[in-house]
């Protein structure tokens, strides 16, 4: 499952120069956190994107976006066995 924090409907993230909508960050960190807490399946996998520079946004809305969607350590995904995390634009 693939989600990002851009408010609907999705507007194409390469228009230039035009700074679009987001979702509020405790909003979107609530949906993802029912997928996790709903989730039945071992192998269901989930990527929440953070859509702030791409949609016109400084660096530092986008890393507090990230803080608040989660702020887990590399080392905790090691120990969990996690096979892939994917960190985009860095």
């Amino acid at each position: 499952m693939c989600i990002e924090d851009k408010c609907f409907p999705k507007t194409n993230s390469f228009i230039d120069g035009e700074q679009q909508p987001l979702a509020d960050p405790e909003e979107f960190a609530s949906k993802i956190k029912a997928a996790k807490d709903t989730q039945s399946d071992l192998d269901f996998c989930g990527v929440a994107r953070v859509e702030a520079l791409i949609a016109g946004w400084e660096l530092g809305e986008a890393l507090r976006r990230a803080a608040c969607y989660h702020k887990t350590p590399t080392s905790v995904f090691e120990e969990a066995g996690v096979s892939m995390v994917i960190w985009a634009n860095t």
